[in-house]
């Protein structure tokens, strides 16, 4: 419907609401995936989830690089999803959410300017880059593979220059 549109045929424009995502039709192992985005009027939230596994829901079981403002680079291990680091840099947990924090103090600009993350997802490694510092890296996943997906969840926010490069 209208919660994804295409602005200029460049841009991808996500309203926010409802939650939910755009995923690939694919699933991706070994690749780096390169991601331009910006919150057009607002600091808010959004996510890219990597190895999300079947199942379309609102949360997926997936690792979520987040994209909230101020915590971009964060990792959350959505729905059970695991890592070898899920037990020592948690910092909020639930049922649904483990929270673990980005390495580095942020790298994001400010509303309107467009930010880039990199994350790198070779084997049960996950690493990820905000604007080209490093922000995080994960290993032991227990998801090597799967969708990958563009968050809407809240307000808006926009992607360009969405691209896979194999490993």
């Amino acid at each position: 419907n209208t919660v994804f549109t295409v602005i200029d045929d460049t841009i991808i424009n996500v309203k926010g609401d409802p939650f939910g995502y755009m995923r690939t039709k694919e699933d991706y192992s070994n690749y780096k995936l390169h991601v331009e985005y910006r919150y057009p009027y607002e600091l808010t939230n959004s996510g890219i989830f990597v190895h999300c596994q079947p199942g379309d829901k609102v949360w997926p079981v997936c690792y979520e690089n987040q994209l909230s403002a101020g915590n971009a680079g964060d990792f959350v291990l959505m729905n059970g999803a695991n890592l070898a680091e899920a037990d020592q840099d948690r910092i909020a947990s639930g049922a649904q959410f483990v929270i673990i924090r980005k390495k580095a103090p942020s790298a994001e600009k400010e509303v309107g300017q467009w930010n880039t993350m990199e994350i790198t997802c070779a084997d049960n490694t996950i690493e990820t880059y905000v604007n080209g510092v490093f922000m995080n890296r994960a290993t032991g996943a227990q998801y090597s593979s799967g969708k990958i997906c563009l968050q809407s969840e809240g307000k808006d926010i926009q992607f360009k220059n969405v691209y896979i490069t194999k490993l």
